[in-house]
């Protein structure tokens, strides 16, 4: 699998399951040895996450917002705004937004020989509701009223159509494959250096970066555990790692050389004079005696 470019990652999993199917084997006493005991799948490096900065997301979301109600400008901005990844934005339906500012993930588009088809989303934890900005809702329920209203203008009967879907009786989901090849179009067209998917990864760093506890990330991400979430993204915006020194500082008593240096000082001579009246006659004696030797 690694001759043909499979990452680690990937074929961890089947060497996973077959070593866990040989065991049961040798459990049931049909092999005498498990040959994934002598040997090990491919090392797993970590990648470096692509998360667009605070001026570039701004920026991209001011974009993806002049191009709504498009199905990519809107998949945009769920995407920087609620983390959503790529099937689980194309699997919307309108029954999904909420009225108490919220949208549910339910089910996800993916697309494979046969086409395209409805899936339960990736893990248990990823069945997740998901608050919106204000803005989010604000604009999806405008687009919600709008085509709902066009729809019996021309006496069109759409039963949970999808949010991103065709204006048909029997709607379709926006294609995934679709929304990745329009995706890279926009980013080409408007100099951004990302994937779909490094939005996810945006609005994780924005988020950790802005002091939201872990936990909160990993509910929002659809994560197992707070652990894959601190794993993945243990690098945060490297604007919050600016931010973060002016705290070091502050966390530390000031040096003894720096409240020394603040200290107004005293003039020269009545520094002196304070000097000679702390001496007694014999120091006093002692020091005109040594000057007297030096020549002053």
């Amino acid at each position: 699998m690694s001759e043909e470019g499979y990452a680690p990652r990937t074929i961890a999993k089947p060497f996973r399951l077959l070593k866990q199917a040989l065991n049961y084997a040798m459990a049931n006493e049909l092999i005498t040895k498990n040959p994934c005991m002598f040997c090990k799948p491919p090392k797993r490096y970590k990648q470096k996450i692509n998360a667009l900065n605070r001026e570039e997301r701004s920026r991209m979301l001011d974009l993806a917002r002049k191009t709504q109600p498009e199905p990519l400008g809107v998949a945009i901005e769920l995407a920087l705004t609620t983390e959503m990844r790529r099937g689980e934005v194309c699997g919307l339906r309108w029954s999904d937004l909420g009225d108490d500012q919220t949208i549910t993930v339910r089910r996800a588009i993916s697309s494979g020989e046969g086409g395209i088809y409805s899936k339960e989303p990736k893990t248990a934890d990823s069945c997740r509701t998901i608050p919106l900005t204000d803005t989010t809702y604000e604009r999806l329920c405008a687009m919600r009223s709008d085509f709902f209203r066009t729809m019996d203008e021309f006496s069109v009967r759409m039963y949970d159509p999808y949010l991103l879907g065709s204006k048909e009786p029997e709607s379709k989901p926006y294609h995934p494959s679709l929304l990745t090849k329009e995706f890279t179009t926009f980013c080409k067209m408007n100099g951004f250096d990302c994937t779909f998917h490094d939005l996810q990864h945006t609005f994780a760093t924005m988020l950790i970066g802005s002091g939201t506890d872990v936990r909160t990330v990993a509910s929002y991400l659809g994560h197992a555990s707070v652990s894959m979430t601190l794993n993945t993204y243990a690098d945060v915006d490297p604007e919050a790692k600016i931010a973060a020194v002016s705290k070091i500082d502050a966390a530390f008593d000031e040096p003894t050389y720096l409240r020394y240096a603040k200290e107004p000082r005293k003039p020269q001579s009545k520094a002196i004079e304070e000097i000679l009246v702390s001496l007694t006659p014999e120091q006093v004696e002692f020091l005109l005696a040594s000057l007297q030797k030096l020549g002053v």
